[in-house]
């Protein structure tokens, strides 16, 4: 396959990177397998990682074409964000947007042309179209090798890396029903959501629980026979069960051949990677229960919003061996994105950031519904506290701030989890 064939079937292959059945057979899967086609959970994880990798360093300028790329390609392929939305998040026409597309895609494509397999044989035209019209079934997957390097790359990334942004199960199942909703409509199947669902933090990277809940619905909308799925979940002390449920069409038995769907195989081994657990549990003979089990994050997170980022670092350091996640907005943009994102249990905010009011910020904070119970706890060189707790700021911290104010400050933000957040051991100056 050429650059230019290689360029367009990375374009097509990344509006479709939920969607396994168009990415059997891709054109794609053949460039960059090695002796064989790539299985579609193996192409599409190929795909986040190329995305991922277009991430920039925290410190990057939010106007920026990097920052802009990346962006793009997370909100509209990864999260289902509309074209429209996405450009006035970046504050662009919708003209500009399209331009900034097609360069992130071409970004994605760059960087995989240069992971392909060496002294790759060309694929004629014929092949390419034979490959997009071949749709191999759950057998043929299955006769594909259960461990390939990238599916392998990802869970051995995953069991040793630590969650940075825990994901909110309700957040989280939104906007996998939001992917899911045109196959499910195209098949004429009602989603049946219990309400409310559990708003609660779960030990999972943002955006790979989401990715893990499209998988399942995918298997269940193709599995169902009734045009129903009841979806619920079930709050632990440790962990959360989320239930997908279905029923069979008259005739189908349980148990069904689910190892060989390559969603759920994919799906299961990365829960698995996460210490969680998937299983496949038969109802009364007549219906299938998938159960997602995925740890609870008991941890803190702790929005440090300074345009100094060396500070974001000694608050890390400070609380190291705590329970406390210390995220860092070097600006007030990212701050106010972030904190709408990630929904922080505490902001810690300087107030004296050049060329940003963080007054302004603060403000703007406690304004916002979904930030507006957050507790703020303000940092400044300047005898400020009797004016930021008059704002409603939880708690006053003058700088320099040492590791035994932080943590108390904190502790005060928090106080029945007190006992989850143990004192720093040696980490003051």
């Amino acid at each position: 396959m050429d650059r230019a064939a290689f360029f367009e079937s990375v374009h097509d292959a990344l509006p479709h990177l939920y969607d396994f059945a168009h990415l059997n057979g891709h054109p794609l899967s053949s460039a960059l397998g090695n002796s064989s086609p790539l299985p579609p959970p193996a192409l599409h994880q190929i795909l986040l990682r190329a995305i991922e990798q277009l991430r920039p360093p925290s410190s990057t300028p939010t106007n920026t074409v990097g920052w802009r790329q990346h962006r793009y390609l997370e909100r509209r392929y990864v999260e289902g964000v509309s074209h429209e939305q996405i450009a006035r998040e970046l504050e662009l026409s919708v003209r500009q947007a399209h331009r900034v597309r097609l360069s992130a895609m071409d970004a994605v494509a760059a960087s995989l042309w240069e992971m392909r397999r060496p002294g790759e044989e060309p694929v004629s035209a014929a092949e390419q179209a034979a490959a997009r019209a071949v749709r191999p079934n759950a057998e043929n997957l299955s006769g594909q090798p259960e461990a390939n390097s990238a599916l392998e790359a990802e869970l051995a990334r995953l069991a040793n890396h630590p969650v940075e942004v825990p994901s909110n199960l309700a957040d989280e199942l939104a906007g996998a029903l939001a992917l899911v909703r045109p196959l499910a409509l195209g098949r004429g199947v009602l989603v049946d959501v219990e309400d409310p669902m559990p708003s609660v933090p779960l030990a999972v990277e943002r955006g790979l629980l989401r990715q893990i809940f499209v998988l399942l619905f995918g298997h269940a909308i193709e599995r169902q026979g009734t045009g129903r799925l009841f979806v619920a979940a079930d709050v632990l002390d440790n962990a959360v069960t989320f239930d997908v449920v279905y029923l069979f069409t008259p005739g189908q038995t349980f148990p069904l051949e689910n190892s060989r769907d390559p969603r759920l195989d994919a799906a299961r081994r990365v829960v698995e990677a996460l210490r969680g657990s998937l299983d496949m549990l038969p109802i009364d003979g007549s219906g299938c229960c998938l159960r997602l089990t995925v740890p609870r994050d008991h941890t803190s997170t702790v929005l440090v919003v300074d345009d100094n980022p060396d500070l974001a670092h000694l608050f890390a350091v400070y609380l190291k061996g705590t329970s406390y996640r210390v995220v860092h907005a070097k600006t007030a943009r990212a701050a106010v994105r972030m904190a709408s994102q990630m929904r922080p249990d505490v902001i810690t905010l300087d107030v004296m950031m050049p060329f940003q009011d963080g007054w302004e910020l603060f403000r703007h904070l406690k304004s916002n519904p979904v930030t507006a119970t957050t507790p703020i706890v303000v940092c400044s060189i300047l005898p400020e506290r009797d004016v930021a707790l008059a704002m409603g700021a939880t708690e006053f911290l003058a700088k320099p701030v040492s590791a035994v104010d932080l943590v108390s400050a904190l502790r005060r933000c928090h106080p029945a989890d007190s006992a989850a957040h143990p004192s720093p051991t040696s980490n003051s100056p």
